[in-house]
């Protein structure tokens, strides 16, 4: 059978992996669904092809300035973190009349060719040296709860309507993403589902039905959670992407 392309198949593909159609599964289809949730938070946040990066832009308001901090709230999908951001202000980028380049390019545009190229890219490593020692990067500090941005910032230099780019980490969105398909999230969502099942028959630990079945939850729980553990160390050693600076 394919692999699961949805929440429902996805849902189905876990529990027949457990044996579903050929024992009972004691989980409801909440409980199951819950499973679902925190595996994707698990996978979203720390595995490799759970989050991607992304460019947002933000148009400031006067609201904004006055609080000197931004809300993200409206933003779909969120950002998982934030490593920095960008703004007009710089001494070697942009389209403005007023920038440098734009006007080293006005007035050498026509001789850009052959060694002029060579001048040119040197040029613009050093305009951007100067604008490191002169222009530090500005802090910023940023919660993904609140989805409040602190920019440690002299915030008079900004107007109402100027655009800020942050350079952002966000979350695989369900509809438009193939992460159904990934085998980590299958396996550790399968084991979350195997783990509540153990969980709720251990709270019959012993008993006998009148079949003279015994129920043995703590023996699928103990199995489930030795399961979670290798994989949460294998997203941790082989499947995270490589640690940079994302504050969130």
């Amino acid at each position: 059978m394919a692999l699961p392309s949805n929440r429902t198949e996805f849902l189905e593909y876990c529990m027949r992996k457990l044996g579903k159609g050929a024992i009972d599964i004691n989980v409801t289809q909440h409980q199951a669904q819950d499973r679902i949730d925190e595996a994707i938070e698990h996978f979203q946040e720390y595995h490799d092809d759970g989050s991607e990066r992304a460019f947002i832009s933000y148009q400031l308001t006067a609201t904004d300035i006055t609080n000197k901090y931004i809300l993200l709230a409206n933003l779909s999908p969120k950002p998982l973190g934030i490593s920095r951001f960008l703004s007009t202000k710089s001494a070697k980028g942009g389209t403005s009349f007023f920038d440098v380049e734009y006007q080293y390019m006005d007035s050498n545009v026509h001789s850009l060719s052959g060694a002029q190229m060579q001048y040119y890219y040197f040029a613009m490593q050093h305009l951007e040296h100067i604008e490191n020692i002169f222009d530090f990067h500005t802090s910023i500090n940023f919660n993904k709860h609140s989805t409040k941005v602190e920019i440690f910032e002299d915030w008079t230099t900004f107007s109402a309507d100027d655009y800020l780019v942050f350079d952002s980490l966000v979350a695989l969105s369900e509809s438009t993403s193939t992460m159904w398909t990934n085998k980590w999230l299958r396996d550790y969502t399968t084991t979350l589902i195997k783990k509540q099942w153990g969980d709720n028959l251990s709270k019959y630990e012993g008993l006998q039905t009148i079949g003279g079945v015994t129920f043995s939850g703590q023996q699928i729980l103990t199995s489930a959670n030795e399961e979670l553990e290798k994989l949460e160390l294998q997203v941790k050693d082989t499947e995270a992407a490589p640690l940079g600076v994302f504050i969130g």
